[in-house]
């Protein structure tokens, strides 16, 4: 998958700032698409709020879905993915895989379920049940 061809087999992150980041990279967010939300306007973002909420706010929120979509239809037929969202989304007293992806791509979760994604994108032959991320991923999800 090309979202996968330029990016390492692991990630790391220590701030909220580094795993946005991240999700920028993965995701190749154009610096031009900002989403601003909450009914606020630019100028009230860039005067008005810290440094941390108006980086949040400045997401390329379609490059997002749509890398989410792309992600999601090509994984839910895989059965240990299917399972991942399933518990994912119990974390969250839901049954909605979506959300279970979504939990997934949260700060806790994020740099274990990306080793998942690029072994299934880009080492189409290896099993990812036996990743350590995997595995350490799953305990997390089904306490």
């Amino acid at each position: 998958m090309d979202l996968f061809i330029h990016l390492p087999s692991t990630i790391s992150y220590h701030s909220n700032k580094e795993y946005r980041d991240c999700i920028r990279n993965i995701f190749q967010f154009s610096k031009d698409n900002k989403t601003y939300y909450a009914g606020l306007s630019k100028e009230d973002i860039l005067e008005n709020i810290d440094e941390e909420s108006k980086d949040e706010m400045e997401f390329d929120i379609y490059k997002m879905e749509e890398g989410l979509n792309i992600l999601f239809e090509n994984t839910i037929k895989d059965p240990l993915f299917e399972e991942l969202y399933i518990l994912a989304a119990a974390t969250m007293i839901s049954t909605n895989v979506k959300i279970g992806q979504t939990v997934l791509f949260s700060y806790d979760y994020f740099h274990l379920f990306y080793v998942c994604l690029w072994h299934f994108f880009m080492k189409k032959n290896k099993k990812i049940e036996y990743l350590p991320e995997y595995q350490q991923l799953f305990f997390l999800i089904k306490k």
